[in-house]
């Protein structure tokens, strides 16, 4: 005979994430109805099993990071750009003057 136990000891995590099958869950949780070892062993697995932790879960200071680091890099940019357009004026200008004075 099956030592059903031990089937329902490897199907503990997964119904304890509730990612078992309709069946699985009813064997399960028939099974622990009856069985107090397995019952025991289903509360020590509840409490030992960590959550996975998703995305939505981060802190929000995470979030505030980022767009932090995104806005500086946004005004180094911006900087360098008007640097760029600040260094051709004033080379424009001197060549102008350079070129006027040389007409004179």
């Amino acid at each position: 005979m099956i030592n059903e136990c031990n089937i329902v000891r490897d199907l503990l995590p997964i119904y304890a994430d509730k990612a078992t099958t309709a069946d699985s869950e009813k064997f399960v949780s028939r099974h622990l109805a009856d069985c107090e070892d397995c019952k025991l062993y289903y509360k020590s697995v509840t409490k030992t099993t960590p959550k996975a932790k998703t995305t939505t879960e981060l802190p929000l200071s995470h979030y505030e990071m980022v767009a932090k680091k995104l806005k500086k890099n946004k005004l180094v940019k911006h900087t360098l750009v008007a640097g760029g357009f600040a260094g051709a004026a004033v080379f424009c200008a001197l060549a102008y003057i350079k070129g006027f004075s040389k007409n004179n």
